[in-house]
């Protein structure tokens, strides 16, 4: 499991928590049709703000929902290694047993999702 996050950092989240997850959640769930999805997506998007250092953000919700776009735009297990990777430390060889997955596998998935991150930094 990945190490506490700092103050600054988990005040921060917990503002944009507390100010934009009940819309973050309805809005995802009218884009993905599913409640269950998009609490799953919401609740995703604010842990991985917990790893990320805190910075003004002037529209959150413009914010939020570009993370959201992104982690919805990967494939569910692309998503599930990433998250694992990022947020619990695990190494590909742990996800692929985790998955069920050969290593090379995992390595794929965690490269397409970190592709995908590379591809989005400047917009988020």
């Amino acid at each position: 499991m990945a190490a506490a996050a700092e103050p600054a950092i988990q005040e921060h989240v917990d503002a944009l928590y507390q100010g934009h997850h009940r819309w973050l959640q309805g809005w995802l769930g009218r884009k993905l049709g599913n409640a269950g999805d998009a609490a799953d997506l919401a609740q995703d998007v604010f842990v991985r703000l917990l790893c990320r250092q805190p910075c003004e953000v002037r529209e959150p919700r413009t914010y939020l929902s570009a993370i959201a776009g992104m982690l919805d735009s990967l494939k569910p297990k692309v998503r599930t290694a990433f998250l694992w990777a990022q947020l619990e430390g695990l190494t590909c060889r742990q996800i692929g047993e985790r998955m069920g997955v050969s290593l090379a596998t995992a390595e794929r998935y965690v490269a397409a999702a970190l592709r995908q991150c590379y591809a989005m930094r400047f917009d988020v």
